[in-house]
């Protein structure tokens, strides 16, 4: 009876802790995410619009027919404008079609850094959570003390009141933090595009990759998916160009015609010929402008976007060093000196040596310090995570 009673209450537990790795979850948010299937679609567009481009003019055929005296007339006409485009347009498609693969993978980047930063927002919840329950049992323990030695006589009335008010603000925060804990998780599930009705639970601790992150990675600009899409584009636009220019050619088309008849003595006749564009060098001039203008500004935005990458790898790259020394002062340092203040305050206090002013002083302290080192923490994975980001990488790049 033992046994059916704890069995069912097992798999509750073993189903409440759905354990995530960051690797895990990315790999997930690739294969399941709506957008993420989007974003291949867009390369494959591409890829079948190169299909139709470099392919010449289809040929005209025409048939007629004049009853009065059986006439039969087969036309054939093969427009040649398009020849000396065909080179070109074929190089433009496939600049096309790079720079939908630059985009893709600079779309998927910025999507797993979606999902790393709510998959970091949600374990540093959840790493709240536990210090403060740890904290509030801590003053629940220091507030049994303050009713005793209250009993004894050894404190006041006041000094019992202000620890078990602290015990409340603890309380407090708690309930705060289970609700930030719960809106976190849905955050995660939603990147995820999750379909358990338990909420995933990350299990890459917060302070992944804190250790190697003495200096962050650098990256060529020239390897950034953002400036490789610009510049693809750009050539893109510039062939483009080329190819109207050469569509403003009279370039002649040829026509093969054939005539026969059935009444007898009509000969068969068989017509060469070739057919010219009126007029003359004029035709396109308005598309071949426009397409120049185009080029143009797509060569400015490609040198703008270099630009902007360059300046927001240096801001990354600071921003993620600096987050590292200040994640790992706050937690070397910083914690494990509130922790000893706190523990020398308790043992003082035990000991009738102190108030109980020093002890809630320790108290809000270590409270404090835990927060923040966790808040630094966050800020350096999400520092990471943007910096893959620009860099077009994914969040779990190796340092280098």
């Amino acid at each position: 009876m033992l046994q059916v009673v704890l069995l069912p209450l097992l798999l509750q537990v073993s189903a409440s802790t759905d354990s995530l790795s960051l690797t895990e979850a990315l790999a997930r948010a690739r294969t399941s995410r709506a957008e993420a299937i989007g974003i291949s679609a867009r390369v494959e567009e591409r890829r079948a619009e190169r299909r139709l481009s470099g392919r010449p003019s289809n040929p005209t055929v025409e048939y007629s027919t004049v009853a009065a005296d059986e006439t039969r007339r087969l036309s054939v006409t093969q427009p040649l404008g398009s020849l000396p485009r065909l080179g070109l347009e074929r190089a433009s498609a496939d600049a096309q079609v790079a720079a939908a693969r630059a985009d893709s993978a600079q779309r998927m980047a910025n999507l797993e850094r979606d999902v790393a930063r709510a998959y970091f927002a949600a374990a540093a919840a959840e790493r709240r959570v536990r210090l403060l329950e740890d904290l509030v049992r801590l003053a629940d323990s220091l507030g049994a003390l303050a009713v005793r030695r209250a009993t004894l006589g050894d404190i006041s009335d006041l000094d019992r009141l202000q620890l078990t008010l602290e015990a409340t603000r603890a309380r407090l925060q708690l309930s705060r933090a289970l609700e930030v804990r719960t809106t976190r998780r849905a955050d995660l599930a939603r990147e995820l595009a999750w379909e358990s009705p338990l909420p995933p639970v990350p299990s890459t601790s917060l302070s992944d990759g804190l250790s190697d992150a003495i200096l962050a990675p650098s990256f060529a600009v020239e390897e950034v998916p953002e400036v490789q899409r610009a510049r693809a584009a750009s050539d893109a636009a510039r062939l483009s160009a080329r190819s109207l220019r050469w569509a403003r050619l009279p370039v002649p088309g040829v026509l093969l015609q054939r005539e026969w008849s059935r009444v007898p003595g009509v000969p068969t006749l068989t017509r060469l010929g070739l057919s010219v564009p009126l007029p003359l060098f004029s035709l396109g001039n308005e598309a071949m402008d426009a397409s120049v203008a185009r080029a143009r500004l797509a060569e400015a935005q490609a040198t703008e976007a270099e630009l902007e990458a360059t300046r927001a790898l240096a801001v990354a790259r600071a921003r993620t060093e600096e987050s590292a020394r200040r994640a790992r002062l706050a937690s070397d340092s910083l914690v494990v000196g509130v922790v000893q203040l706190r523990e020398g305050a308790v043992r003082l206090y035990d000991a009738g040596r102190t108030s109980v002013l020093q002890v809630l002083e320790a108290l809000r302290a270590e409270r404090d310090a835990q927060l923040l080192a966790v808040d630094e923490l966050l800020a350096f994975q999400e520092a990471r995570a943007d910096l893959a980001a620009v860099a077009g990488r994914s969040p779990t790049f190796p340092n280098r």
